[in-house]
């Protein structure tokens, strides 16, 4: 005879988008969001750009980006053109971000 076991249940506590927060409080950043910088504008760092850009749980100042692929920093920078700034230099990403 076999034996029915009900399925497992996993409760997680409810997420707060405004309890996420992945700056640093003593953040230069005056705006009060994250400024986040992009060394190597490929595949993956255009993905991760645009689900940055266009989610709304924490809250992003600015994205930069290198110049590496011209073609896919063009498109962040034309598409998030409030967001996303290009940096010929990536010691400027480095010194302008949080999170790089």
């Amino acid at each position: 005879a076999a034996i029915t076991l009900p399925p497992p249940t996993i409760t997680m506590p409810p997420r707060s988008p405004s309890k996420v927060s992945l700056c640093s409080t003593a953040s230069t950043s005056t705006v009060g969001g994250c400024r986040l910088g992009f060394i190597g504008t490929g595949t993956i760092a255009s993905a991760i750009v645009t689900g940055v850009a266009t989610q709304s749980a924490v809250p992003v100042e600015s994205i930069s980006v290198s110049k590496r692929s011209a073609s896919k920093s063009a498109l962040l920078f034309k598409n998030f053109p409030d967001l996303v700034e290009i940096q010929e230099d990536n010691q400027r990403i480095v010194e302008q971000s949080d999170i790089v």
